[in-house]
């Protein structure tokens, strides 16, 4: 395949091992730089191209490319090779800012098109990334991450939620591509994951559970985490029925995937949005409804509460200001729900707000008629186990 160099400075390859033989056509075309992430040093961070293929389910891996790669420059574009079907590793390249992720093994053709699909150039002459994800989603936590750091010891200490974290990321991972590329969703997978957060909340505690997610995911997958970590763990002092907890977690599963249908430039915009983005998020609840009303057989409780979660008691929520008598029991829960993992999740534009702070403001909703002070007391009482 032709590549055009003149457009493409140079390649830094990030590998697990040695150079990779679909890097050697690759290399006589365009200077490439060839890295082993167990010793790591780019000491140039002005921009540019990087190839990455290693064990992106290693939390060291991961830790060493996030120290050599962030703050990110903004010509920087990365490309994550991943299994097609390993849905953890394309989830945490997403995270980690993939502009693209390719298939493993790599192949020397499918690197070349994916080099010539994300560059073009700019008025400047220099090469400019296309499809550039936005900092709100791929901008890591800072921080020391050596061993014996903060970060590292919450990483050990919470690496008995990893298998329960995964399934649930593998379930949200593929519900939104599901959307996205309008396939009929794995309801299987959701259901699946959901048995799992639930069983491992059993034995893992909610806090460490929750703190896993924040160590290891950003943005939109972070959020949806919580939620379904939050969701899973309320009511498991026994007050809730099972059938009811099961339910509640798979709405908390699916609940956001009509932001797929939300253009990432809205989702990820780091100042206040305008009157008509506004408008386009506030779809997302209906958007994600009629997908899974069309694809789906799940029971109307679920669909229900996807549709409503973002309704308020006293009629000031959308999509549809539905006021107390009109919102389910499920929803009101799933609500309460949603609402602390969004206090308590860390952004861009804001830190995560201590559990604390969190009830508090919680508190005050339902003095103000919004939210159902039941589901909001049997929550509180969920997050103390």
């Amino acid at each position: 395949m032709s590549l055009n160099t003149s457009k493409i400075d140079r390649i830094t390859a990030i590998l697990d091992t040695g150079p990779d033989p679909a890097l050697m056509p690759i290399g006589r075309r365009i200077r490439t730089k060839v890295c082993d992430i167990n010793n790591l040093d780019i000491p140039e961070r002005s921009g540019g191209i990087y190839l990455i293929d290693i064990d992106l389910r290693d939390p060291r891996k991961v830790g060493r490319l996030r120290e050599a790669l962030y703050p990110r420059a903004a010509d920087d574009v990365y490309i994550f090779a991943a299994g097609s079907r390993d849905h953890p590793s394309r989830v945490q390249a997403m995270n980690l800012g993939a502009n693209h992720v390719i298939n493993k093994p790599m192949d020397a053709v499918q690197i070349a098109k994916t080099l010539v699909s994300l560059c073009e150039m700019a008025p400047d002459g220099k090469s400019r990334p296309r499809g550039q994800r936005s900092p709100v989603l791929t901008t890591p936590t800072t921080g020391d991450r050596s061993p014996g750091s903060p970060y590292a010891l919450a990483a050990e200490a919470t690496a008995a939620a990893i298998p329960s974290v995964t399934a649930a990321s593998e379930a949200i991972d593929d519900i939104f591509w599901a959307m996205q590329e309008n396939f009929i969703p794995d309801m299987g997978l959701v259901t699946d994951a959901s048995v799992t957060v639930l069983k491992a909340l059993t034995t893992v505690p909610v806090d460490d559970w929750l703190t896993n997610v924040r160590i290891h995911h950003e943005g939109t997958y972070q959020h949806c985490l919580l939620a379904t970590g939050v969701a899973a763990a309320f009511g498991k002092t026994g007050k809730i029925p099972v059938a009811l907890r099961k339910q509640l977690a798979v709405a908390a599963l699916l609940h956001d995937v009509g932001k797929s249908a939300v253009p990432r430039r809205i989702l990820e915009k780091r100042n206040i949005l305008t009157d008509g983005e506004m408008e386009i998020v506030r779809r997302h609840p209906v958007d994600g409804y009629e997908f899974l009303r069309k694809t789906t057989s799940i029971p109307d409780a679920i669909l229900t509460a996807v549709r409503d979660h973002h309704e308020l008691l006293d009629g000031s929520g959308y999509p549809a200001g539905r006021t107390a008598g009109d919102i389910s029991p499920l929803t009101r829960v799933l609500t309460v729900c949603d609402i602390y993992a969004a206090l308590t999740e860390r952004r861009a534009y804001k830190p995560a707000l201590p559990k604390e702070t969190a009830l508090k403001i919680l508190h005050d909703m339902v003095e103000r008629g919004k939210i159902d002070a039941s589901a909001l007391a049997t929550l509180e009482t969920s997050l103390k186990g």
